[in-house]
């Protein structure tokens, strides 16, 4: 189910992370195809996709 809603991940999407949802930022993707969310107050970071959930 989690892979799934990344799959319908688009840069610029809004996420959280699954562990703590006031963690939040924005979806970013590498040409290498990777996830970089640009947490807030924190910066960009890869993420694991399994941590990623879409807002919304």
């Amino acid at each position: 189910m989690l892979e799934r809603a990344v799959t319908k991940l688009q840069a610029g999407d809004r996420v959280h992370h699954r562990l703590d949802n006031a963690r939040q930022g924005t979806a970013v993707k590498t040409a290498l195809g990777l996830w970089v969310i640009n947490w807030d107050d924190e910066g960009e970071q890869l993420t694991s996709g399994e941590d990623i959930v879409p807002l919304g």
